[in-house]
Order: C-alpha cells, then structure tokens, then sequence
C-alpha cells in the first residue's frame, strides 16, 4: 500500500469509523476496507477504497466526509451517488439529489465480484462484449482476478467496436 499523508488520514478515519463493529464472521470490519485498499495502486483508490463504506455502515454524514475529504486531498468530492448494490429506495434518490448528487446506476455488470468463483475469460467477454452500447455505465470489481486479466484486451475491443471511455463529468455534460 503507498502510505501518504492523504491516505493516512483516510486510514485513521477508517479505522475510527469502524473501531467497535464486526463482520458476520466476528471480525474486526475495518478489516474488510484495509484489505480491499491493500489491492488499489493508487493514492486516490487507496482513499477511496478506505472510507467506501464510512456514510453508509457509521454515524458519518455525508456532509462530514466531504469535509474530511476536501481536508484530506485539498479538492471537492465529486458529487456522484451509486445505492450500495444498486438497492434504492424514491426517499434516498430524493435525498442525494437535495444534497446536490447525481444518482449513477451501473447499466451493465456480471458476476466478477466472487473471488472464489471468478469466470473464465471466455466468459467474461461473452457477458460484456456484446452488452456494451452508448453511454454504458460498466461496473467490473476491481478485486476480480478475471478482469485484471483481461482488462487491456476488453478496453481495445471495446475500442474497436467504436467505443470511448470518458468521466462520469463528461457523460453527464452530454446528457
């Protein structure tokens, strides 16, 4: 893991947040964030990946993690919402949207997330090639073994077929 100041304070918040709760299994939670910032390569996908579930699983605001956020990069959070497992309610998307969030929904997604169970390539291609189309939203797990495989191919492809990849910023400045 790359340890700077900007993921050291994600991490003491990580930790802080998520000091008195357990996992199904009896485990100390905050486990589950460190391991999955332990795969990131990034200073701002370690953050993330840390502080992914701090809104939703503690006592943390919204509002408090922008600040803790803006504290910690020095820029503002980008006003994206995605409902934990796509899982949402008319009240929620109200809420987000009152705060000032865009409500994102991925629009293609496959089984990737089982590191016990990943699919083959073969698979995945067959699953994402063909369901690729115009303003697509594609969600791939990056804890998938499968998809560090066969990223560069699936993205050249992609490509090929006539595709772009761009920002959510910019999807929603075209809509």
């Amino acid at each position: 893991m790359i340890y700077t100041e900007q993921t050291k304070k994600a991490m003491k918040l990580c930790f802080e947040a998520h000091k008195d709760q357990v996992d199904k299994c009896g485990m100390p939670y905050v486990f589950h964030p460190y391991h999955l910032a332990e795969q990131m390569t990034d200073e701002d996908t370690i953050t993330a990946a840390l502080l992914h579930d701090v809104v939703e699983d503690t006592d943390y605001t919204l509002e408090d993690l922008e600040k803790l956020y803006y504290d910690a990069v020095g820029e503002e959070m980008a006003k994206f919402y995605r409902p934990p497992q796509g899982i949402y309610s008319e009240s929620n998307l109200k809420m987000a949207k009152e705060l000032g969030y865009q409500t994102v929904f991925w629009s293609l997604a496959y089984a990737d997330w089982n590191n016990e169970a990943q699919p083959t390539r073969e698979q995945a291609f067959s699953k994402l090639l063909p369901r690729a189309h115009n303003g697509a939203v594609i969600l791939l797990h990056s804890t998938s073994r499968t998809n560090a495989e066969i990223l560069d191919e699936l993205l050249t492809r992609w490509e090929e077929m006539g595709y772009r990849f761009e920002s959510l910023d910019t999807l929603f400045e075209e809509s």
